[in-house]
């Protein structure tokens, strides 16, 4: 489900504000700023459709609340102005800002959906410097998007991207470009591949960080990519797939669609063209992750580093819990996407709680463990069953 953008502005002094929502399936995107300056933007993931179906109305609401008023959207192109979109290392390397967490509850550990702050409008080499149509990926002069209007022609993704130019097809493959982004430090920076799909106007992509760049990690992961460039728009949120040949320490890869991998939504043109993909340990995503699980897990609380692959293993912490006295929130009946430091913690103040006081692991698999302040184990003991060796 994508539904339109909705525009509000208010002019005050001479200088007119604007709002902008979106509901994409799980997702708000929100846009904000002053018109003819920067603009900011966001992607808020709820809980399903209806959740966030419901926090879109909310917004717009509150637009309204504050004296807001509501115009014609500008036809689902970039926020008005630049739109910072530089490279972050928390990010992996893709156009926007870092990720956080959406605690579920506003405040204790872990998250039960991930919410990013990033470009609207941006590029990985800072503001976008082009027109509205190339932003959005039109051919400048084709039709618009009105009732009848005939629909633009999609130019091919390395024609949108600035400094497409500078990708390089990567011996071997075809369809398969390559481009490094130089930093003073040689061990810095980052690989960016694109392996192309449908006449070049889809792309999957994935980032690698230059210090731990492996040409022949890489060589096996595009090998696994190169048959299966449709898969991640085959209308499901992600597949965790096992290799079929190791790339480096990695036994998996996790093929995520636009609007999951958000790789691109810097450029709004190809932000539903681009999928995203990266190897991973088995142990970093659940067997049976809703949608809104795997965002957690790749934007989130503790997100796995996708762009490392020197990583050592990130596993899936799921933690739901009633510790009493600590710091953390009073009772969790849902289970949280956390980080190893969380359970550390909680682990800690277990023994010396109430005895009313429980907490419970989940795996990867699935599986839970449920612990009281007598059967608290050590975390290190604990790593086995996170990792997947037992």
């Amino acid at each position: 489900m994508v539904g339109q953008w909705r525009r509000f502005e208010r002019t005050a002094d001479g200088r007119t504000e604007y709002r902008e929502v979106r509901q994409e399936g799980i997702r708000c995107l929100l846009r904000w700023g002053a018109v003819g300056g920067s603009g900011r933007a966001m992607t808020v993931t709820r809980d399903d459709v209806a959740d966030a179906g419901r926090h879109a109305a909310r917004k717009a609401r509150e637009y309204l609340r504050k004296g807001f008023a509501e115009v014609e959207a500008g036809g689902g192109g970039p926020a008005e102005g630049s739109v910072d979109g530089s490279i972050d290392p928390s990010t992996d390397g893709v156009a926007g800002g870092p990720a956080e967490a959406r605690p579920g509850a506003g405040r204790g550990v872990g998250s039960e959906a991930g919410a990013r702050k990033g470009a609207g409008a941006g590029t990985p080499d800072g503001a976008w410097g082009g027109t509205p149509d190339e932003a959005c990926g039109r051919t400048p002069g084709g039709a618009g998007g009105g009732s009848g209007a005939a629909r633009p022609e999609l130019r091919p993704v390395l024609d949108v991207l600035p400094g497409g130019d500078a990708f390089l097809p990567v011996a071997g493959f075809d369809g398969i470009h390559r481009r490094r982004r130089p930093a003073l430090d040689p061990t810095a920076g980052f690989h960016e591949y694109l392996v192309l799909r449908d006449g070049g106007r889809g792309a999957i992509s994935f980032n690698v960080r230059a210090a731990s760049h492996d040409p022949e990690a890489v060589g096996a992961f595009l090998g696994f990519l190169d048959t299966r460039r449709d898969l991640p728009f085959d209308g499901g949120s992600h597949h965790k797939l096992r290799l079929t040949a190791p790339v480096g320490r990695f036994t998996h890869a996790l093929l995520c669609s636009p609007a999951l991998g958000r790789s691109h939504h810097a450029f709004p043109g190809i932000a539903d063209r681009v999928a995203s993909a990266c190897p991973v340990f088995d142990c970093e995503i659940g067997d049976a992750d809703t949608e809104v699980l795997a965002d957690a897990r790749i934007h989130g609380h503790g997100a796995v580093r996708r762009a490392e692959w020197d990583r050592e293993p990130r596993p899936v912490v799921d933690l739901r819990f009633d510790v009493q006295p600590s710091f953390h929130a009073p009772a969790r009946k849902k289970f949280l996407v956390c980080k190893a430091e969380d359970l550390r913690s909680l682990l800690s103040a277990l023994p010396g709680a109430s005895v009313e006081s429980w907490l419970e692991v989940r795996s990867f698999r699935g599986e839970v463990r449920r612990f009281t302040p007598r059967t608290a184990p050590a975390y290190e003991d604990l790593l086995p069953f996170l990792l997947g060796a037992i």
